[in-house]
Formats: structure tokens, sequence, C-alpha cells
């Protein structure tokens, strides 16, 4: 009888969809910077508009609203900082002028708790 691997840690890694492999494979084959104004970086930015368009009609947004980070952490800081502290964005939300609270637990991602505590001016390096 043949072993089964059954991967139970996806909390930091997700092995890939093999068609999320594919179309990772063919990005990495251009390799210009999407905001490069030569010919491979034109070719990125297509594919990154394109991919940008794409992941806004799976989850119902609009492609200006999606944004590509480089990680988790990344990922984090970018909500934490731009909800609390571009004014612009917390009108959308609802809170321009008023007071906000960012409620976090002992559970959440390091990076998220570390700046959470710098907004609060209680991050020590």
């Amino acid at each position: 009888m043949e072993a089964r691997t059954i991967y139970l840690d996806n909390n930091a890694t997700t092995p890939l969809h093999p068609e999320v492999r594919k179309e990772l494979i063919e990005a990495l084959e251009n390799f210009g910077n999407p905001s490069s104004l030569h010919q491979y970086g034109r070719m990125s930015r297509v594919k990154v508009e394109k991919v940008r368009e794409s992941v806004a009609r799976f989850i119902g947004a609009g492609a200006e609203e999606i944004i590509f980070v480089g990680s988790g952490s990344e990922a984090s800081n970018s909500v934490v900082s731009t909800l609390t502290c571009q004014p612009l964005c917390m009108s959308e939300f609802g809170v321009k002028g008023k007071e906000m609270a960012i409620i976090t637990t002992l559970a959440e991602h390091p990076a998220t708790i570390e700046a959470v505590k710098c907004l609060q001016g209680d991050f020590k390096s």
C-alpha cells in the first residue's frame, strides 16, 4: 500500500495549486520590472495588470483596489498603516474625525503586533 502525504502546516507556506504554479513559471520567464519603460518592463506591466483585473473579478472588487505586496509582513504593515495613518482612506471607512481603536491578540502575527505598537508609541527596537 502506497503512503499518502498530507501536509497540514499551511500557516506559513501552502503548496501551490497546479494552475497557479503554471502561471507563476510563465511569469518568471518575463523578467522585466513592471515600473520600467523599456519593452521588458512594459510586457511585465501588462501581465501584472491582467492578473490584478483577474483577482479583482474573482473577489468582486475593482482592479484599483488590488495591491500586490511581497510578503505577509508587508501586507500586515500596509493595512495597519493605511487604515490608521491615511486620512482619505480613513474617511472611506467612516472613521474620519472619530477616535479609532485597534484590537489585537497575542495570537496575532508579530509583524502586525509591532506595527500596532509603533503606532501606539510603544515600539522598542
